[in-house]
């Protein structure tokens, strides 16, 4: 089921992804907390809608999301998972995103979405944790 809902949140979040990357946080979300499998998957299918729904480069963000998430699930197994932690691996993790995408499409960089998705990671880290999980923080 909450692959389903993942799906779901993936398809609600692609409209407003200039404003701030919900998916970006959906996806770190998923890596952090699924198994590998699901989460290369998941990473592939949301970097293909991306793709599709704002065509610059086919499949280039298919391949930025599926090293990044490959990159935090191998990260991930040597961390202590707390609050800190947890949001400075969600800044590099963004940032390396960001760097990455505007160096090759060479597009203007906008710091306001950077500020807004950075500020709004943990609320939303936490209200997806207490939709999958049934409890704010997962320990």
């Amino acid at each position: 089921m909450k692959y389903i809902l993942y799906i779901a949140l993936l398809y609600i979040f692609l409209p407003f992804n200039l404003y701030i990357d919900l998916i970006a946080i959906l996806i770190f979300f998923v890596a952090f907390q699924e198994d590998e499998r699901f989460v290369l998957l998941f990473s592939f299918f949301a970097g293909l809608l991306i793709d599709l729904y704002y065509p610059v480069v086919l499949g280039f963000n298919i391949l930025v999301y599926i090293i990044l998430a490959q990159t935090l699930m191998h990260i991930k197994k040597y961390i202590v998972h707390s609050p800190v932690v947890t949001f400075a691996i969600f800044i590099t993790f963004y940032l390396t995103k960001i760097a990455i995408i505007h160096l090759v499409v060479s597009a203007p960089l906008a710091i306001q979405p950077i500020i807004i998705t950075s500020i709004a990671f943990f609320p939303i880290f936490m209200l997806l944790n207490r939709l999958v999980y049934k409890n704010w923080i997962k320990i």
